[in-house]
């Protein structure tokens, strides 16, 4: 399974590369050494990696932020399309997943996570292309030839496992971009 080997690879790169070092409050982060800033806090880290800073640096003062370097960077990253290409929509994986185990009855999931794809609009003007993407795929997935097999629990387990991996990665907000960034960079880059 290509997400499995996917999860183990970015795993590893957390973990070698390492959540390289917290900057002091009150400290300008971006002046600390030559690393890449991503915001680590609230909605706008994937709880996979809440959980390892918490594990990392579990006596760090509160307002403290997470420097982090480029290969940890390219693990969140990873993180981000492995839960975007798990939601339960259409042809992505965890549609397919979420046929597997529900069949026909993985439509009305599939009109939720769309619905909720409106919701996390709200969230950051980022999900608006992702919402595109999702209707373009669809909500249906096609029938297949083996609808009438019986699905067995190690298969369910394992699309258990899939939830389980999209929940650790998947986070409302990935990047700090709001609405009025959005409309002003739009307004400026189009003379509106």
């Amino acid at each position: 399974m290509f997400f499995a080997a996917l999860i183990w690879l970015v795993l590893t790169g957390l973990l070698v590369g390492g959540l390289a070092r917290l900057a002091l409050p009150g400290k300008d982060p971006l002046t600390i050494g030559q690393t890449i800033l991503v915001g680590i806090g609230g909605a706008a880290a994937a709880l996979v990696f809440q959980l390892i800073a918490q594990a990392l640096h579990p006596a760090a003062p509160p307002g403290t932020v997470l420097v982090i370097g480029p290969l940890v960077l390219g693990a969140w990253f990873g993180f981000l399309v492995t839960a975007l290409n798990l939601m339960p929509v259409g042809q992505l994986d965890g549609g397919h997943v979420a046929y597997a185990i529900l069949r026909r009855r993985s439509l009305p999931l599939s009109r939720f996570v769309q619905a909720m794809g409106l919701v996390l609009l709200w969230y950051s003007p980022l999900w608006l292309a992702w919402m595109v993407v999702m209707l373009v795929i669809g909500k249906r997935h096609p029938p297949t030839l083996a609808d009438h097999r019986p699905v067995g629990r190690l298969r369910v387990a394992i699309g258990l496992v899939g939830l389980v991996v999209f929940a650790l990665s998947f986070t409302p907000k990935p990047l700090l971009l709001s609405w009025s960034d959005f409309i002003g960079s739009f307004r400026q880059q189009f003379g509106f």
